[in-house]
């Protein structure tokens, strides 16, 4: 008993000294780790790649770690012979994915990509020759020279429209008139502004679903009628190269999405692929490979662009295939795009960017022959006053898209060209009885001549354009 109670006793106070020191050490550590400040912060990982024809230079490619919020310098290089296009990947907090200098801030993992394309010429220009009309029949622009004002603030080239029609310029009957458009285009060559010519194919301004035959030739056949266009613009052309014009593009009708010289689609019918090929489109093939015919005879090295008012499926893609089929040979696909065009709610970057891809699919380029957004609302023609997401109906909210647009285009590999639609025509805004047809509210000028801001978003884009490719 007395062995028992003694093992016991000792047993007791083994298991309460064991008890201390445990509770000792854990104290100690807990103190410890108390004392080594606060926890880590927490880290992203940032892992860069490239495409073909250049590299990220700053931070490298690979996989980096940065601690939260940490803001990050980006820099691609592109190699000679490509540009640089975009960052694309987890880009929310780039600061702009349109310029190889940039910044992304570190608030998750992110995988992007510097994304380049060859280079290849990219034009700017604009639809200026309102302005001649209206110093002739208005005393409008008689201080300033626009064409000078658009030149020096980086719009390099002047589509300039032509009808069929010969009438001396100082009447209103000779808007776009052979003679009015020689004029403009003389203008234009003394700003060193690069040529675009564009036919009408009609007596009168034609666009989508209004393709006016002149009278003389109603009762013509569509083979008499793609003679007619053939002659008209072999005349055209050769008129204007005996004078010494450098036309580097020649677009063959305006907007011929459903019709072309009064063979136009009914409006019901303009969605109806099929129907359009059988009854419409086969015979624009017939008018318009006599129409581009008459240009390569009078300038054999001629480059053809055909413009389409839609640039959303499915009517685009199916129209340049089935030219394409046709036989009519063309260069360069031509597009409108009015973001704010409230009736046409497919007017968006999404759609356009199918399109475009669609196209380069058949083998070809596009040009957006036609682009403008309104720096103010227009109450007698609201159809135009569906502001985009972010961009205000306002001179700063043109400005804002204008610089957008510009540089979305630039980085899109199979996009070659921007030209903005009647940057010279302020009447649209004062007098809308004058040119209601028009877009209203989209000039670069106010009332008084003096640039609207957006038109200065044009000359920054051209300035870093050259400096991402060098040269003038």
């Amino acid at each position: 008993m007395k062995t028992i109670l003694r093992y016991s006793k000792h047993h007791y106070i083994k298991t309460v000294s064991i008890f201390l020191i445990t509770a000792g050490l854990i104290t100690s550590v807990v103190g410890c780790a108390r004392e080594t400040g606060p926890a880590p912060p927490v880290q992203y990982d940032l892992t860069i790649s490239s495409t073909e024809g250049g590299e990220v230079t700053t931070p490298g490619e690979g996989t980096f770690t940065y601690d939260a919020g940490t803001v990050v310098d980006l820099v691609a290089e592109a190699e000679e012979g490509y540009r640089f296009a975009n960052w694309t990947g987890d880009v929310g907090t780039i600061a702009n994915v349109y310029t190889a200098s940039t910044t992304i801030t570190m608030n998750d993992d992110h995988l992007i990509t510097a994304n380049f394309a060859k280079e290849i010429e990219f034009y700017v220009g604009g639809t200026a020759y309102d302005w001649l009309g209206m110093r002739l029949l208005g005393g409008y622009w008689t201080e300033v020279e626009p064409l000078q004002v658009l030149k020096e603030s980086g719009m390099d080239w002047n589509r300039v429209g032509v009808l069929i029609k010969h009438y001396p310029i100082g009447y209103p009957e000779s808007w776009c008139s052979i003679e009015y458009a020689e004029e403009v285009m003389k203008t234009s060559r003394e700003q060193g502004m690069r040529l675009y010519l564009f036919f009408f194919l009609s007596h009168t301004a034609a666009h989508y679903g209004h393709q006016p035959c002149l009278p003389e030739w109603e009762n013509y056949t569509v083979e008499e009628k793609a003679e007619a266009l053939r002659q008209h613009t072999y005349y055209t052309t050769k008129r204007y190269k005996d004078m010494g014009f450098n036309i580097e593009i020649y677009e063959i009708g305006n907007e011929i999405d459903v019709g072309l010289c009064g063979e136009v689609a009914p409006e019901d019918k303009h969605w109806d692929i099929e129907w359009l090929k059988e009854n419409t489109w086969s015979k624009q093939a017939q008018m318009l490979k006599g129409a581009i015919d008459g240009v390569k005879q009078a300038d054999p090295d001629a480059t053809i662009l055909l413009h389409l008012g839609a640039s959303f499926d499915p009517l685009p893609a199916s129209f340049f295939a089935y030219m394409l089929e046709s036989g009519v040979p063309f260069d360069i696909a031509g597009l409108s795009f009015y973001p704010s065009y409230a009736e046409h709610p497919f007017y968006t970057i999404t759609n356009l960017q199918h399109t475009i891809e669609e196209v380069a699919a058949l083998g070809k380029k596009t040009i957006i022959s036609e682009f403008a957004y309104p720096s103010s609302p227009n109450p007698a023609f609201p159809y135009h006053d569906a502001p985009v997401e972010g961009y205000p109906i306002t001179p700063e909210g043109q400005a804002q898209y204008v610089a957008y647009f510009l540089r979305w285009a630039y980085s899109n590999p199979n996009v070659v060209g921007v030209f903005y639609f009647y940057p010279d025509n302020h009447l649209a805004e004062t007098e809308p009885e004058i040119h209601g047809d028009v877009v209203p509210h989209i000039s670069l000028f106010f009332n008084d001549a003096t640039p609207k801001p957006a038109l200065s978003e044009f000359k920054k884009f051209k300035e870093e354009v050259t400096a991402l490719v060098g040269g003038n």
